[in-house]
């Protein structure tokens, strides 16, 4: 394998495509090319057209054998100073408490990795978090603090203590506030505090009212919790409308039995969530005790959704009438496409690491009740593994570290993998709680190639059928 060109090919209904890993570029080639590099990456071309051609790539610097022979993240040796002054984002865990029982929730006990528990972060905890946040974030202008749960705003109380609190030792700064909650506890007297704020909120709202109740029942009673939370979302577009249009945003959590169009025409048809961002994800099966299957009806519907938006792009159908669901789909292909951040490479260096961990610590810190931190909130506050300190004495260089160079424990692996520089696999996806597993990436290697491949095939297409990308943004595509 080392031998071989580090290329990967792809095909669309009109062209044919060669992506270079050393280069991170996409490059249209002719079908002749395309048939002889597939049958034999190392072929000079059959024919003399394929012979130029395939001559000319490897002039232009195209085709190289390079692969990582050592792993090493390119932020390792910055990380101290990452870490002791560039912090942006603290999320501290107030409780673990939840007032509902959703079926398919981490805490709910259908996972290995989180129960429902009543721990509660203490204030001490909280301003020794804040504190700590505050002397290692001095050359971060823009800060953001989260509050997470379980139901944060079981404790409301407590986080405009945390919200006050911020504002002191975090003064001169800019500061941003964000909240995911399931919006049930939400009183009139929070509504009118966090519109003060600009405090951002995140709603899970999963559909309409017969999807949504399903699964997010109320602890107490074991009934729905749709008509509250719909209540309640209303109420603030009604009294704050300019505070909704720019703060409030939804996830979905998406059981896939419904299928994606009883889901979509929900969306669609409130002109509620039309000028908010609206995400969406099916149910996790990390960790899960049972294996969740996605329906297949599921994914039909989802790929005639964003067969419209694309349409919609190119002027062939209205705008209007496609999911905005399906907006971050677009979204993430371009930054898959467009992003420079390797712009003008020629080849991989020996020492690397591929692209998915971020700096842990650093662009998120997540601080569970008992005063652990994580990387960010996806983690479990029940790994060892992820773990990387304590309030009482920092995080653990040692520990972050191996979080950041992750690639170590799977790099026979990843070494020869097309989608390297694609790579979204962090410790998350080989956290088994007491070790690092590789084995438990196997499933999310392919999901990143699977999904890297059709965000540069779609590219392609839309750039064949004469889509004009964002032309501030550099695309490696190149023709010849």
């Amino acid at each position: 394998m080392k031998n071989l060109p580090f290329i990967h090919l792809f095909k669309t209904s009109q062209g044919r495509y060669l992506y270079d890993v050393n280069r991170d570029q996409i490059v249209q080639v002719s079908p002749f090319v395309y048939d002889d590099l597939k049958s034999d990456p190392t072929s000079c071309g059959s024919t003399p057209e394929s012979k130029a051609s395939i001559l000319k790539l490897r002039d232009i610097g195209f085709l190289k054998t390079n692969r990582v022979n050592e792993v090493e993240h390119p932020d390792t040796e910055l990380l101290p100073f990452y870490l002791q002054n560039k912090m942006a984002q603290l999320i501290l865990q107030v409780t673990q408490g939840c007032n509902l029982r959703c079926e398919y929730c981490a805490y709910s006990g259908k996972y290995a990795n989180r129960v429902h528990s009543g721990k509660k972060m203490s204030f001490e905890t909280a301003k020794k978090s804040i504190d700590y946040f505050a002397s290692h974030s001095r050359d971060s202008r823009k800060l953001a603090v989260s509050f997470y749960g379980g139901e944060p705003l079981l404790r409301y109380e407590f986080i405009r203590q945390c919200i006050a609190y911020c504002e002191k030792v975090l003064s001169g700064k800019e500061v941003s506030f964000n909240i995911t909650t399931n919006g049930t506890l939400l009183t009139d007297e929070m509504i009118d505090f966090f519109a003060s704020k600009n405090l951002r909120i995140m709603f899970s709202l999963d559909g309409p009212r017969n999807i949504h109740d399903r699964n997010r029942k109320f602890a107490s009673t074991g009934k729905g919790s749709f008509d509250v939370l719909m209540n309640n979302i209303k109420k603030i577009q009604k009294r704050y409308p300019e505070y909704y249009s720019k703060c409030i945003s939804y996830n979905a959590v998406i059981d896939t039995k419904d299928g994606f169009e009883t889901i979509n025409k929900f969306v669609m048809g409130h002109e509620i969530f039309h000028d908010v961002q609206f995400m969406a994800s099916v149910v996790s099966s990390r960790y899960a005790s049972e294996s969740i299957e996605i329906n297949s009806g599921f994914v039909e519907e989802w790929q005639y959704e964003e067969f419209k938006f694309y349409l919609s792009k190119l002027n062939r159908f209205p705008a209007e009438r496609t999911s905005i669901l399906i907006k971050p789909i677009f979204n993430s292909m371009c930054i898959t496409c467009l992003n420079k951040k390797y712009e003008n490479t020629v080849e991989l260096p020996s020492k690397w690491h591929h692209g998915g961990p971020c700096k842990p610590g650093v662009l998120r810190l997540f601080v569970s009740t008992d005063g652990d931190f994580y990387p960010c909130e996806r983690l479990s506050e029940e790994s060892t593994v992820s773990c990387i300190g304590r309030i009482d004495c920092g995080v653990d260089l040692e520990r972050a570290v191996a979080v950041l160079n992750v690639e170590k424990i799977m790099h026979k692996k990843c070494m020869n993998c097309w989608a390297y520089r694609h790579c979204t696999i962090c410790v998350g996806a080989v956290d088994g709680l007491d070790k690092m597993d590789p084995q438990l990436a196997n499933q999310e290697c392919k999901e990143v190639q699977s999904a890297t491949e059709k965000a540069f095939a779609d590219y392609c297409t839309l750039s064949e059928l004469g889509y004009q990308f964002d032309e501030e943004k550099i695309a490696r595509m190149m023709y010849y």
